[in-house]
């Protein structure tokens, strides 16, 4: 599913894995690597993928609830303190392999998932959020203010492999050539 869930406090609840969920506005884009005839009404047999997911206009929005029980997953909660919770308490690792940013920020990935890069925006624009991610490789950023982000049961060794950033940052992957994770903006944030 794709949700953009706009301006104003919305909830969203999706059942499943494989979610691009905007809490505010945004813009996701698509990409191919074949060469297919196709029109706007009619693509039948173009193989496309989510090529990059970005937030737009950071300073409008408003509070958000966010609930997926899936892994896999693209969350942005965009403007104000948003609640996100992906996967299920007590079902391990059911929330695993997603990139999940509090606020503002773009994710770009290329066909093969070798290249991937996750970025915050506007970083002084956000809330206070509440991120509870249930499994291991994710990529978790809190953007702006003080939030709460808590990743997988405490006891099961099924969460790891997490990169975790309390406020602004960047991570951006060539696979078998290069890993970089740092923060961004060190003045902006809050208490974590």
């Amino acid at each position: 599913s794709v949700v953009v869930g706009g301006y104003g406090n919305d909830d969203i609840t999706i059942n499943g894995a494989n979610n691009v969920i905007l809490g505010d506005n945004g813009e996701i884009n698509y990409s191919s690597n074949e060469t297919t005839d196709t029109t706007w009404n009619n693509q039948d047999g173009l193989e496309s993928y989510i090529s990059k997911v970005k937030t737009i206009e950071n300073g409008i929005g408003d509070v958000d609830n966010i609930e997926i029980t899936g892994s896999e997953n693209i969350v942005m909660g965009g403007d104000k303190g948003d609640f996100i919770n992906i996967g299920e308490s007590g079902v391990e690792n059911s929330g695993k392999n997603n990139v999940v940013l509090g606020d503002g920020g773009e994710y770009e990935v290329n066909n093969d998932k070798t290249s991937v890069k996750v970025t915050t925006d506007d970083d002084s624009i956000g809330g206070a959020d509440e991120i509870n991610v249930y499994g291991g490789g994710n990529i978790v950023m809190g953007g702006a203010q003080g939030d709460e982000i808590t990743i997988g049961e405490s006891a099961s060794s099924s969460s790891n492999e997490n990169v975790v950033l309390g406020d602004a940052g960047r991570y951006e992957l060539k696979k078998n050539e290069s890993l970089e994770i740092q923060t961004k903006n060190d003045s902006i944030g809050g208490v974590d």
